[in-house]
């Protein structure tokens, strides 16, 4: 922005005026998706809700990226020192609010600021290369078009170049067999339901190292399950902590609460009775609506 022909910019937006409504409108429901209460069934329809709304700013940020590009393939550019001026405000002061915080920034060493990211100045670098040539001849419009993608590349290349996505994946998938694995399988095969029950957060890594565990990531609710667990809790109650896809994280001595829109806690001491005899016998408790965001 700081460097795009804004007619050749208005032009441009106004000869794509309908994709740009289509953006518009993509962009608004997942801005509104992440900030305001909407109810959870007018996401269903898209899957929305089953990931937390703060996830949602991947994908807004996705549409924004691509359109910036479709956009910047098309739009003249203009380079001045005015601008560059202005760019170079921008950057540090963003960089500054989001890396470090403005009141820290100034007791701190410069070391220590820049231990907190720094690939966003690189287009300071680039753009005050561009500066530079300017001063001892003009500019063409191809030029302060490849500084632009030079500048988008290098920030690309400094954040994800390290990634290889042909490197092998076997650490991951070949678990060494450790204490604490043992314990837990140990722990599994005590249990009258085969599970194991370990107090505190574990998300899904448990059952992807082979252990039954009630910690876990549910993708959708599970009432009957816990229905037959928690039959003592009313029917409000109930379905306002379990209507949810959530982590499931047992803690000793609590009661069934949802701290967090994708965390339920629960008590690890009914998971330690034989929980399959309490299904036959469990009521059925039906939750209004969809699961909770």
């Amino acid at each position: 922005m700081c460097f795009a022909n804004y007619r050749s910019l208005i032009e441009k937006l106004y000869f794509h005026r309908f994709a740009l409504v289509l953006v518009a409108i993509g962009m608004g429901m997942m801005l509104m998706w992440v900030v305001l209460p909407v109810p959870s069934r007018l996401g269903s329809a898209l899957l929305w809700t089953y990931v937390p709304p703060h996830r949602m700013l991947w994908g807004l940020g996705l549409l924004l990226t691509l359109s910036t590009v479709l956009i910047v393939a098309e739009v003249n550019f203009e380079f001045s020192g005015i601008r560059f001026l202005a760019f170079m405000s921008i950057i540090v002061s963003s960089w500054i609010g989001v890396k470090v915080g403005f009141p820290e920034v100034l007791s701190t060493t410069v070391r220590a600021v820049l231990s907190n990211g720094y690939f966003e100045l690189v287009s300071l670098m680039i753009f005050g290369g561009v500066f530079l040539v300017k001063a001892f001849r003009p500019l063409e419009a191809s030029e302060i078009r490849m500084a632009v993608v030079a500048c988008c590349a290098a920030t690309g290349v400094l954040t994800f170049g390290k990634f290889n996505p042909l490197q092998q994946a076997q650490p991951i998938f070949n678990v060494p067999e450790t204490p604490l694995l043992v314990t837990l399988r140990a722990q599994a095969k005590s249990n009258p339901n085969g599970w194991a029950v370990v107090p505190g957060g574990r998300w899904a890594l448990l059952g992807g190292v082979g252990i039954p565990a009630i910690n876990h990531v549910l993708t959708s609710p599970q009432l009957d399950f816990f229905r037959a667990v928690f039959p003592e809790l009313s029917g409000q109650t109930f379905c306002k902590t379990f209507n949810r896809y959530a982590q499931i994280v047992p803690q000793p001595g609590v009661q069934p609460h949802s701290p967090s829109p994708d965390v339920i806690v629960v008590p690890t001491e009914p998971f330690e009775r034989n929980i399959q005899a309490l299904h036959n016998s469990a009521d059925r408790v039906r939750c209004v609506g969809e699961e909770h965001r």
